[in-house]
């Protein structure tokens, strides 16, 4: 993990084929995700690249330990970058979490449901709902905020949107 973090200090990627080759070169392992946050968070110009390279891993099919959950989302308030927030959110919506994980989700995801960035928003709409099954009246809340937002919506925003409505639906049936 230090080679990769020194690599990227020393000569940060410009494009996502530069990141796929540093992924695959340095390959992340489960410890190392908890040093990739605390990079992240004191060299702001890299949460685009340590946020995607923990986004990957979890593409990846790799699991999240808890304590990796936290940090996580304790680091949403803290990121500067639109990228960063926006692989962050993208990371958090994915996750399978407790309901104690869930309400910390919440609030720390509540911010960005009126964002000005559009896929940060949608983002956060999907990370929202996720940690919100596990509190019904919040899902319930969320979903009327939901119809009364699509009309406007943009093209993003919208499929999520739709996405969190149908969810609904299908629970119904």
């Amino acid at each position: 993990m230090k080679e990769l973090l020194l690599r990227l200090q020393s000569d940060p990627p410009k494009s996502v084929k530069e990141m796929e080759q540093l992924y695959s070169q340095y390959p992340i392992l489960p410890d190392d995700v908890s040093d990739l946050v605390s990079f992240l968070l004191t060299h702001s110009s890299l949460e685009p690249t340590c946020t995607w390279m923990i986004k990957r891993y979890q593409k990846d099919g790799n699991s999240l330990y808890s304590i990796h959950v936290s940090l996580l989302v304790d680091s949403l308030a803290h990121l500067k970058t639109t990228h960063g927030k926006l692989h962050m959110l993208q990371i958090l919506s994915r996750l399978h979490l407790s309901k104690a994980l869930s309400a910390e989700l919440i609030a720390a995801v509540e911010p960005y449901l009126n964002h000005k960035h559009k896929f940060i928003q949608a983002s956060a709409f999907e990370a929202y709902a996720a940690a919100a099954r596990h509190f019904p009246s919040l899902l319930a809340e969320l979903q009327q905020r939901c119809a009364l937002m699509l009309p406007q919506a943009n093209a993003s925003l919208a499929v999520k949107l739709r996405r969190i409505l149908n969810a609904k639906k299908q629970k119904l049936t």
